[in-house]
C-alpha cells in the first residue's frame, strides 16, 4: 500500500500533474485522469490502482495526440492507427482511442472520403480511378469509396480529360497527330480516367489540323534527314521513311515528305 503525499502541477504543462507516493515522485497524469480517479493527498493506492491509473493516462495521451494530429487535416481510421503505432502505443490503447474518437465525431471515413473526392475534383486533374486508389491506400472501405465517387460526375471527368488532351497537343506541335493522340491516351490512363471517358474526350477535344500536321511532318523529316546524313542516298531516304512511320505519320504524307527531300 502506498500513500499520495503530494500532487503538484507541472511547470511546462499546466494540464499534467506530478504524483508523489510515500514522499517520492511516482508518476504524472493528465488533469482529466486526476479528476476521474479523484486523486488527492492522503489517498492510499494499491499496485492494481496505480496500474489502472497509468493505463487510463496512456489512453488519454493517445487521444490527445490524435486530436492534435487531426487538427491539421481530416484523417482516416487507418492513418490514425498508423500514427499511434509509430508513437509506440499498444493495440488495446489504440482501440480505445479510436472508439473515443468515433464517439466524439473526430473520425468518420464517409465524411473523409466525400471531402477528399471534392478536394481532388477542385484542385487536381486526377481521374476517379486514381482517386479511388488513393482512398483505398488510406484504408477507406471500397463501398464508402464507391459512394463518395458518385460526387465525381461524368461531365466533369470528360471536361478534365479534354483539357489534358489539349495540353498534350499544344505542347507537342512538332509531333504527328497520331503520336499526340497516343500520348494523350497514355496520360489520361495514368491520371485515372476510364476508357469510356477517354474515348469521349478524344472524340471532339482535338481534330486533326492538316496545316499543323504538314508542318510537323516536314520538321521531323528534315530532322531525320540530318540524323542519317552518313547513309547513302537511297538508304538515307529509306531510314527517313522508317523514322516518320514510327512517328505516326501516314504513308501518303511520308511519301510527300520524301519527294520534297529528293528535290
Amino acid at each position: 500500500m502506498k500513500v499520495i503525499t503530494k500532487i503538484s502541477v507541472q511547470q511546462n504543462n499546466k494540464e499534467r500533474y506530478n504524483v508523489f507516493l510515500n514522499g517520492a515522485f511516482a508518476f504524472s497524469v493528465d488533469e482529466a485522469v486526476l479528476a476521474r480517479f479523484r486523486l488527492k493527498k492522503g489517498m492510499e493506492l494499491e499496485k492494481e490502482d496505480i496500474a489502472e491509473i497509468l493505463y487510463a493516462d496512456e489512453v488519454r495521451k493517445g487521444y490527445q495526440d490524435s486530436v492534435y494530429y487531426l487538427a491539421k487535416r481530416m484523417r482516416t481510421e487507418k492513418e490514425i492507427r498508423e500514427f499511434l503505432r509509430k508513437k509506440e502505443y499498444g493495440s488495446e490503447v489504440i482501440d480505445l482511442v479510436i472508439q473515443k474518437l468515433y464517439e466524439q465525431q473526430y473520425l468518420d471515413d464517409r465524411d473523409f472520403a466525400k471531402a477528399y473526392v471534392q478536394t481532388q475534383i477542385k484542385t487536381t486533374d486526377k481521374g476517379p480511378i486514381v482517386v479511388a486508389e488513393e482512398l483505398a491506400q488510406k484504408g477507406v472501405d471500397k463501398s464508402i469509396v464507391e459512394q463518395a465517387l458518385e460526387l465525381y460526375g461524368k461531365e466533369e471527368q470528360v471536361y478534365k480529360a479534354k483539357k489534358l488532351t489539349e495540353k498534350v497537343f499544344h505542347r507537342n506541335l512538332k509531333e504527328s497527330f497520331l503520336q499526340n493522340k497516343q500520348k494523350a491516351i497514355q496520360l489520361l490512363r495514368r491520371k485515372g480516367f476510364s476508357g469510356e471517358v477517354i474515348s469521349e474526350a478524344l472524340a471532339n477535344a482535338m481534330k486533326k489540323d492538316e496545316e499543323n500536321e504538314k508542318e510537323a511532318l516536314f520538321y521531323q523529316a528534315e530532322k531525320a534527314f540530318r540524323r542519317y546524313r552518313s547513309a547513302s542516298g537511297n538508304e538515307r531516304l529509306r531510314k527517313v521513311q522508317q523514322f516518320l512511320y514510327r512517328k505516326g505519320f501516314s504513308m501518303e504524307d511520308i511519301q510527300q515528305a520524301v519527294e520534297r527531300l529528293k528535290e
